[in-house]
């Protein structure tokens, strides 16, 4: 039998509906039985059992193995847009970043150059600025 992707989680609990609904039935039929049980009808018991335990072992395993996908996906509240995944939001905080530097050294540049009307001087300062930025964002 193929398996599902593991997002099937209702897959999962049907097919242990339908095993719990078959061995409720063959465990009336043992019963009626008693010890003339077919050996047949003890085996398929058997079997079903262990199919229950191994899906609901899986199940479970998967529930779990999801949750912990899910727990360690960071993701940031953008409000009416949504969210973003982490690497995504990194991504535009790093560009935020890079135009607000970039706007702040040409502001400098700005008041530098209409204060000293000395370009070589004004670009000598942004250039100290800019060394500074880039140390202090190593």
């Amino acid at each position: 039998m193929e398996q599902p992707a593991l997002s099937d989680e209702e897959f999962y609990r049907d097919l242990l509906q339908a095993y719990k609904r078959r061995l409720e039935k063959l465990l009336l039929v043992q019963a009626h039985y008693g010890i003339d049980c077919p050996p047949h009808i003890a085996n398929e018991i058997d079997e079903i059992n262990d199919k229950v335990t191994e899906l609901e072992n899986n199940f479970v395993e998967k529930i779990h193995k999801r949750n912990r996908v899910l727990k360690n996906r960071r993701t940031y509240d953008i409000g009416f847009y949504g969210t973003l995944q982490d690497s995504v939001y990194k991504e535009i905080i790093g560009s935020a970043k890079a135009i607000f530097a970039t706007t702040t050294l040409i502001i400098v540049f700005l008041i530098i150059l209409n204060s000293t009307n000395e370009p070589g001087y004004a670009f000598g300062v942004m250039g100290i600025i800019v060394a500074v930025f880039v140390v202090l964002n190593r």
